[in-house]
């Protein structure tokens, strides 16, 4: 490097070091003003320091004075809060006596209230429903009068307008006969006057003769063609009058047609009424049958109600353990409370109640099976209870008296256009398991579901179409020979099954444009004593063991349904738990009716089975049932 490429780095070097000497005076300016800047801040930490110390012994002494004032506080806050809770449970005591006696006064004038709306929406049902009867009997009288008069008389004046019209062209063709015949004789006439002109004079005699017979017979041409006119005239103002009558006959038929419509509405309306009626009643209800008996057994204590309603509109029954004449020669209330028991059900039959007459309030829910909904009909009790013969007996058990009024139903209701098919089946469960009584055959039955369609379908089973009350007789006497029946101790001949007999009752009504889907269900169950007094062994025992688990189903079922409305909630409901709720799945709660005969026998040695009869029945009897959609029943 030479030497002024040196001299140039050194001074470079030199303006950089004096530069930085520069930087560093900088910086030492700066570091003082910060070691001051610091050593302020520092002072004004410890002042604060000093603030702070200030302040926490402030906030000391505002905690002491705050425990001190919060103490005080909640003595008295304590002491008020005893005041006031004594005034309060007063003052609410004071209130809960005024509201409990202000509800009770409401309570008593809105049970009155619907007491007396219940007895009068009743009184107008009974009142619309026998009008509604009175008018379409008079309706049908007055249409079939009308037919009858109407048709006899169109076809006696049809049959005179024909005889008219008949007699009158036989004259009009005599009288163009005569015509024809006069023409003849004029154009023969008027021949001979040519032959007469052509011989001159020498016949002019004959000539004014045979001009004046043909003057003669011109007239009668001309009277004749005035009898034609007249005749034709008389036959056009009969035609004219045969229009008229076959526009009255239109006129006929269409008043036919709408009183025919007429019928369809006031069925409707019945119908409407029917439900609203039966949805009053309720739609599970318990009868009550007590077995008459011919022997000299001794007697049950039991006091049998009259016609008189509790404040439920039911009907009371007391059994006592306590001897007859100490049970009716004390009031109830003086019999010890141990030795008594009371039930209600919806109706009581006596002894000396017969079958037609109880079938009397069984009639309205067979009506209601024909209206579209579907019904069940049980028979309860002990075997030899008289459940067979309350459901079966031939002349006049529930079940031919049922099938009687729905084929006389099915009669009268066609004159109002409805057309109807029902169908058949009778099924047997023993020892759970289905049997066809209508088949020959032995093949396995399996209940099948349409839960959105609510429809219960049997496979293997058979059904039949029935078409007159004779044709079911046919099918129950078939089907009651095939029965399962066994003997046991508390019966020689005893059956061991439960009995289905349904019907499938199918409407339509073309003009309404209307169809009803009912099922009705009328059931026999099996006998439901307990083991002790069956006696049962081997087999006898698993019967028994089988009917009493179904019996028991059966109300746990209506039992739940019960809960399941009452707590609007999706319950289980345990159809499954035997075949006999299983198979009736649909035919339970939602808008179904159900009915249940309990059978009791008033004999002592029967009172033990006849008290846990009637205890299951009140169990069935106290679920309250209100209508829901059937694709709701699970």
């Amino acid at each position: 490097m030479d030497s002024d490429g040196f001299n140039q780095l050194v001074t470079q070097k030199e303006d950089e070091i004096r530069h930085l000497k520069g930087e560093m005076s900088t910086l030492k300016s700066k570091i003082a003003k910060q070691e001051l800047e610091n050593f302020r801040i520092e002072q004004e930490c410890h002042e604060k320091k000093r603030e702070v110390s200030h302040i926490q012994d402030r906030i000391e002494q505002l905690d002491y004075q705050k425990q001190a004032s919060l103490t005080e506080i909640e003595d008295r806050y304590k002491r008020g809060v005893e005041v006031a809770r004594f005034k309060h449970q007063q003052k609410i005591s004071d209130l809960r006596d005024c509201i409990a006696k202000e509800a009770q006064d409401i309570i008593s004038e809105k049970q009155q209230q619907y007491e007396d709306r219940i007895q009068e929406l009743m009184t107008s049902i009974d009142e619309s429903k026998t009008n509604i009867l009175e008018k379409e009997n008079q309706i049908k009288r007055q249409r079939l009068e009308m037919e009858e008069s109407y048709t006899l008389k169109f076809n006696q004046e049809n049959q005179a307008i024909l005889n008219s019209i008949e007699h009158l062209n036989q004259e009009k063709a005599s009288i163009k006969q005569e015509i024809s015949n006069s023409l003849v004789n004029v154009e023969k006439t008027n021949q001979e006057i040519v032959e007469t002109q052509q011989d001159g004079l020498r016949f002019a005699r004959v000539h004014d003769q045979l001009k004046s017979k043909y003057q003669g017979q011109s007239q009668e041409i001309d009277i004749l063609q005035g009898k034609i006119q007249d005749k034709e005239s008389q036959i056009e103002a009969i035609e004219e009058n045969a229009k008229i009558r076959e526009e009255d006959l239109k006129e006929i038929n269409f008043g036919i047609k709408r009183m025919g419509s007429e019928l369809v509405d006031q069925e409707y309306q019945r119908r409407v009424l029917h439900a609203r009626l039966q949805d009053l009643k309720g739609n599970i209800r318990v009868f009550c049958r007590i077995r008459s008996v011919d022997s000299d057994l001794p007697l049950a204590p039991m006091e049998t109600p009259d016609d008189e309603l509790d404040d439920e509109s039911k009907q009371e029954l007391i059994v006592s353990k306590t001897p007859r004449q100490s049970l009716y020669g004390n009031s109830v209330t003086q019999v010890p409370s141990d030795s008594y028991y009371k039930f209600s059900f919806d109706k009581i039959f006596t002894t000396k109640v017969g079958n037609v007459e109880i079938f009397e309030e069984l009639s309205q829910l067979i009506q209601t099976s024909l209206d579209g909904q579907n019904v069940c009909v049980f028979a309860y009790g002990q075997t030899g209870s008289g459940k067979t013969f309350t459901m079966s007996h031939p002349e006049d058990g529930m079940i031919p008296l049922s099938i009687k009024k729905i084929f006389d139903d099915i009669d009268e209701l066609s004159q109002s256009g409805f057309t109807y098919k029902v169908t058949g089946q009778f099924l047997e469960i023993y020892n759970e398991t289905i049997v066809d009584l209508l088949s020959s055959n032995n093949l396995k039955c399996e209940i099948k579901h349409d839960d959105e369609a609510c429809i219960t379908t049997v496979t293997n089973s058979t059904l039949i179409e029935i078409k007159s009350p004779l044709e079911a007789t046919k099918l129950l006497e078939f089907a009651n020979k095939k029965r399962s029946t066994a003997s046991t101790m508390a019966n020689e001949r005893s059956s061991r099954s439960h009995s289905i007999f349904t019907m499938i009752i199918e409407g339509k009504n073309e003009k309404a444009k209307t169809s009803t889907r009912g099922i009705l269900n009328l059931i026999d169950l099996a006998g439901s004593e307990r083991l002790n007094v069956s006696k049962a062994e081997g087999e006898r025992l698993k019967e028994t063991q089988n009917i009493n688990r179904s019996l028991s189903s059966l109300g746990d079922v209506i039992y739940s349904l019960g809960l399941q409305q009452q707590h609007r909630d999706t319950q289980h409901i345990p159809f499954r738990n035997s075949k006999l709720t299983y198979l009736l799945k649909h035919s339970l709660g939602g808008n179904s009716k159900t009915l249940m005969f309990v059978n009791i026998s008033p004999l002592e040695k029967d009172l033990n089975e006849t008290i846990n009869s009637l205890r299951f029945a009140a169990k069935v009897n106290g679920t309250k049932l209100q209508n829901q959609p059937k694709n709701q029943v699970r």
